[in-house]
């Protein structure tokens, strides 16, 4: 009825529109009325019948139960749950083998794929799984040793790379002592050998460069301070830090005493301990002066003194003048003669030598061109006064030996005590 009221009401308001223009009160030609008492009466009826037959009896059914007396709905949706729970029990009871069967095949398929997980396939294996494990252990029975010893002599191959870039160093200082020692031969003695010793020196912090990777707590070659400073030199005793295969060996010799006991723990980073020790940065090139025999730091300060001289006049190759303030102050007098005024008598072929001395064995024995003597007169408000002359000259020979001489008494007196005739 809904339905035929709105459609009437809808084409009358489209007649309004279409003939509304012709003055015609379309309310008056068009009624229309519908009467749904009859409609509403029976839907009230049937609305209490549904209510009758859903009043709640509360019957319980059992499988014995007479289901064909039940009246009202709700009795028939207990009836139907009371039957479908008697054939859930009824399916379960006969499908249990069954379904223990299909627990056990998904189990069994479950376990399968994550056995298959761990164990990985051997064509393809994955990082983590067995085949990978496999793999790699394959690898290093098959093919590590091979990898490992062409990677140590790779590893040597560099050092004697590097070693060779140090050499170039030590050659250039080995060129240059041999041509310092061809100059030096002429000044050398018995007693007074100039010798350079060019040669790889190791570094004076290599010890605790070499602890201060280490973990001396733990054990191994190198456990203890004082153990492992004893050993370390046991070990830096038999070096020849001029021939890169004993350097090696000494190398070498350190890592292998030092796998047994798990070179890891023995180190703070094992890394950083190999690219020390095959860096060879620890030792280097030196140029050292040697006087008979000695290096500088064993040499008196006379010696030292002496052998500066030496370079001084003999080596300098600058012709500037060249003033010394008592060079014989800690030589003895045989050094100055020998060695001291023999280098004087050479420089002076080449500059102009000036020395303030009272040493006569570097004024007559280097044979001076000219002396200058000068006198301070401490009455006379410590005037001064200079005469010169060379030593020919007989008024600069008579103050050579009395200043120089201690006087002729005197340097007759040691004539006759020496028995010179």
């Amino acid at each position: 009825m809904t339905a035929i009221k709105t459609h009437v009401t809808s084409e009358t308001e489209d007649l309004k529109v279409r003939y509304g223009s012709l003055g015609i009160d379309l309310n008056k030609l068009v009624t229309f009325s519908v009467n749904d008492d009859p409609v509403n009466d029976k839907r009230k009826d049937l609305s209490a019948a549904i209510a009758a037959i859903e009043l709640d009896n509360e019957i319980e059914t059992t499988s014995e139960f007479d289901f064909s007396t039940i009246s009202s709905v709700p009795d028939l949706s207990n009836a139907q749950k009371s039957i479908s729970s008697e054939i859930d029990v009824l399916r379960e009871a006969l499908s249990a083998p069954q379904q223990r069967y299909q627990k056990y095949v998904q189990a069994l398929r479950e376990i399968t794929e994550k056995m298959d997980a761990i164990t990985g396939d051997k064509e393809a294996p994955k990082p983590g799984t067995i085949s990978d494990f496999e793999a790699r252990i394959a690898r290093i029975d098959r093919d590590l040793q091979a990898v490992l010893s062409k990677a140590y002599l790779e590893r040597h191959r560099l050092c004697r790379e590097i070693f060779q870039c140090k050499r170039k160093i030590k050659t250039f200082y080995e060129q240059l002592r041999t041509k310092v020692e061809a100059r030096l031969a002429a000044v050398s003695t018995g007693d007074f050998k100039v010798s350079i010793d060019a040669s790889f020196v190791l570094s004076s912090k290599f010890a605790e460069d070499f602890f201060g990777h280490l973990n001396q707590n733990v054990s191994g070659p190198f456990r203890g301070v004082a153990e492992g400073a004893q050993r370390l030199r046991s070990e830096l005793s038999l070096v020849d830090w001029n021939d890169v295969d004993s350097i090696l060996a000494f190398v070498d010799a350190v890592v292998s005493t030092m796998k047994p006991s798990d070179l890891a723990r023995q180190t703070k980073d094992v890394k950083r301990f190999y690219d020390f020790l095959y860096s060879f940065e620890y030792f280097e090139a030196r140029y050292e002066l040697r006087l008979g025999g000695k290096d500088l730091n064993q040499l008196s300060p006379g010696e030292k003194g002496l052998l500066l001289l030496v370079f001084y006049l003999h080596l300098d190759m600058d012709n500037t003048p060249l003033i010394i303030d008592q060079p014989e102050d800690n030589l003895d007098n045989d050094s100055i003669f020998a060695v001291l005024a023999k280098c004087i008598r050479e420089a002076k072929k080449s500059r102009q030598v000036i020395l303030v001395t009272h040493n006569p064995n570097l004024a007559v024995g280097a044979d001076a061109e000219q002396i200058v003597y000068v006198r301070l007169d401490k009455v006379n408000q410590y005037q001064f006064s200079y005469e010169s002359g060379s030593i020919e000259n007989p008024r600069t020979n008579n103050l050579v030996v009395k200043v120089l001489e201690g006087s002729r008494p005197a340097f007759v007196q040691r004539r006759l005590k020496y028995q010179i005739v």
